[in-house]
Formats: structure tokens, C-alpha cells, sequence
């Protein structure tokens, strides 16, 4: 795999895992809004009011290109980081999901 060999074997995991959550988070958040639940983050919930949430998507399409640039450069322990802070933002959202009933 290109990536392996560009990024080293722990980094491309890691990075891997930075975008499935990613995109857990841009699904329960979809799920929690289209049941009526409201944006925690301040930053996110202006994108999503002004742009719509099919936006958010791109957004994180972008961020994770950065990512993937600076990658190269990035501590493991900063992925690490990373991954920690959106799994609990994954979880968060499953928690609200379970709060409205929908799980």
C-alpha cells in the first residue's frame, strides 16, 4: 500500500482510523440534526446553518487532506490525540442518538 510506504506503518493506521471516524462523526451528527438535535461544536453548527450539513462532508474531506499533508510530520502520539478526541465525539453523538431514542 502507497500510504504505508509514504507514511510508515502506525502513522497510515492511525490515519486510516482518523477518517472512518471521521466519517462516523459526519453520519450520527446527520442522524441527531435530521431528528432535531442541535450542533455542540460553535464553529460546525455556523458551517452547517449557513451551508447546509451535505457541506460538513466537504469540510472534513478538507481537513483530512491537510491532515494527510502534515501527516508526514506529525508525532504518532499526535494521531493518537486526534483519534481519542473524535472517538469520544463518536460516542457523544451515539449518546445523543440513544437520548432521543433513536438507537
Amino acid at each position: 500500500m502507497i500510504i504505508n510506504k509514504w507514511l510508515g506503518n502506525w502513522k497510515a493506521i492511525n490515519f486510516v482510523a482518523l477518517t472512518g471516524l471521521n466519517c462516523l462523526d459526519y453520519l450520527t451528527t446527520k442522524i441527531v440534526l435530521a431528528a432535531g438535535g442541535e450542533e455542540a461544536n460553535p464553529l460546525m453548527d455556523y458551517l452547517i446553518v449557513t451551508q447546509g450539513i451535505d457541506h460538513l462532508m466537504l469540510f472534513k474531506i478538507f481537513a483530512l487532506g491537510v491532515v494527510l499533508i502534515a501527516i508526514k510530520y506529525m508525532s504518532v502520539k499526535l494521531l493518537l490525540l486526534l483519534n481519542t478526541f473524535y472517538l469520544f465525539v463518536v460516542l457523544w453523538n451515539l449518546m445523543v442518538m440513544s437520548s432521543m431514542g433513536l438507537l
